[in-house]
């Protein structure tokens, strides 16, 4: 519930209110042994920080976060990560490694039928 209320503050552009609950949610997660709900926290973390303009931290959040999912092998969310970190990359001015990520993004939403 903390993370779509979280989701919800990011697009009301309410960034410190989100990261707030999303680093509660963090905490509350230590204590459990969801590996996907830490990735989803981390995501959007990195989401919120991005829209703050804490790139570095951001970066680290949706890195981890994708590896995570790839651990647990959730395609779905691997792609949004993806997404998430080419939009970062072109904040960063990091054109050609956002269009590897874009890239990459596009051949899973292929394999995985995103769209169809």
């Amino acid at each position: 519930a903390m993370m779509r209320i979280a989701r919800s503050r990011i697009a009301q552009g309410l960034h410190a209110e989100a990261e707030k609950l999303l680093l509660e949610t963090e905490e509350k997660q230590k204590n459990l042994e969801s590996l996907h709900a830490r990735a989803e926290t981390l995501w959007t973390l990195g989401r919120v920080r991005t829209e703050k303009g804490d790139y570095q931290t951001a970066q680290t959040d949706l890195e981890n976060a994708r590896q995570m999912v790839v651990e647990v092998g959730d395609r779905d969310d691997e792609f949004q990560i993806l997404h998430d970190e080419a939009r970062l990359q072109i904040r960063l001015g990091n054109y050609e490694r956002a269009f590897a990520l874009a890239d990459e993004a596009a051949r899973i939403a292929e394999e995985i039928g995103v769209g169809e």
